[in-house]
């Protein structure tokens, strides 16, 4: 089961104002955090690839200079 299905289920069986006040509070904070989670994960990605290139540079060079 999805996120979505889930929130879904569970909005079906709030029955007072109070439980749609702290579902809309809940639902606002977990988009912000998915946003959040986003940014991270994209930096970690450019940090990683950027890891690997240099270390391919660095492995690169340890072979030529033992080839000579």
């Amino acid at each position: 089961m999805s996120i979505g299905e889930t929130i879904v289920q569970r909005l079906a069986t709030i029955t007072t104002v109070r439980q749609i006040a702290q579902s809309i509070t809940n639902t606002e904070y977990f988009q912000a955090a998915c946003q959040e989670l986003e940014l991270a994960l994209t930096s970690l990605r450019y940090v990683l690839e950027a890891s690997f290139r240099t270390d391919a540079q660095y492995c690169t060079t340890d072979l030529h200079s033992a080839e000579d």
